[in-house]
């Protein structure tokens, strides 16, 4: 990172933790930076304001490229067919970059409103955040409908 880079985060609270902790930072922190994958989704379900940042080998880039089947990579911008979340790859995942768009984002009331609205309305889609008890919900009524289904069986056959 540059001195000029990094004067723009300076006296901010910027920290790197394990992932174990992942879930406890999220539900506390303004902003996030996440990799792609399934984090883009935990952070999202937290209704949080995040970058999604990407940066691979260029052979990996390329076949990506050739295979991929959806204009993004993050899982919340997938899932709502749009960009909700600014995705930053290759040469776009720069610290200078993160910078800018960090400072845009938390310094922009608009634009971060905007970006939670969005992710809140999404996870409002997936479900509640209780995802075994909705599981389980689920199984029970399919269990149930079968039953029902069963019953009248018996009682058309008789």
């Amino acid at each position: 990172m540059s001195k000029a880079d990094a004067s723009l985060i300076r006296g901010r609270n910027v920290f790197f933790v394990p992932s174990f902790k992942n879930h406890e930072l999220m539900s506390h922190c303004d902003i996030a930076w996440a990799k792609c994958g399934t984090t883009t989704l935990e952070v999202g379900l937290f209704g949080k304001q995040m970058l999604i940042c990407y940066r691979g080998s260029l052979l990996d880039y390329l076949l990506v490229g050739l295979l991929k089947t959806t204009r993004f990579v993050g899982l919340p911008n997938i899932l709502a067919g749009q960009e909700i979340v600014p995705e930053l790859l290759q040469n776009d995942c720069n610290p200078g970059l993160i910078a800018r768009l960090t400072l845009q984002i938390s310094n922009n009331p608009c634009v971060y409103e905007e970006m939670s609205k969005k992710l809140t309305v999404l996870a409002g889609m997936l479900g509640s955040r209780d995802y075994v008890f909705e599981c389980v919900k689920e199984i029970q009524e399919s269990l149930m409908n079968c039953r029902k289904d069963n019953l009248n069986r018996d009682h058309v056959a008789h």
